[in-house]
């Protein structure tokens, strides 16, 4: 079994996440003032607190919609799931204690998109509700990691084995 091991920059990640969060947040802004004719925003102790709220619940929701993709489409028992937040890099994580195959975890890097990113920003823009079109903006930018992992993966074949490092923006293959 030949070995490859992926390693991802965070700084890469970060500035390439950065830009993608600008782009998203200036073309949601430009798809409501299209859509609604007005951009309106209230900004209120309240509604800063339901955001943050939001945000935090929502990355929650994604990590647990990673955990989901590793229970479903890798047979992974929750037992060998971690889950949990990484202070030092300041990212949520999802990991699987054991190797899934290529195209399971594609699917599991790529199902947190919709509900917790795609969801919210179009829920938003048809009821005009810009914080909710906000936060789904700014929570597609934060799929930016799963895309760049997916992409990495996407030169593996589909039946290779995958194991993602338990702390380190880094993946091993396996390739038979």
């Amino acid at each position: 079994m030949k070995e490859h091991v992926v390693k991802i920059s965070m700084l890469k990640v970060q500035v390439f996440g950065g830009l993608v969060s600008l782009l998203t947040l200036f073309l949601t802004l430009t798809l409501h003032s299209m859509i609604h004719g007005e951009i309106v925003l209230t900004v209120t102790f309240a509604s800063i607190g339901w955001f943050l709220i939001g945000v935090f619940g929502f990355i929650f929701l994604h990590e647990f919609f990673h955990l989901l993709g590793f229970k479903l489409f890798g047979k992974v028992g929750l037992n060998d799931i971690k889950w949990g937040f990484n202070l030092k890099m300041m990212v949520a994580h999802t990991h699987a204690k054991k190797p899934i195959p290529v195209h399971a975890m594609k699917k599991a890097l790529f199902l947190p998109f919709i509900p917790t990113g795609m969801l919210p920003l179009l829920i938003g823009l048809s009821i005009n509700e810009l914080g909710l079109s906000l936060l789904g903006a700014i929570l597609i930018s934060g799929c930016i990691g799963d895309f760049i992992l997916y992409q990495k993966l996407r030169s593996f074949d589909n039946h290779s084995l995958v194991m993602d490092h338990p702390t380190k923006p880094q993946f091993t293959v396996f390739e038979r």
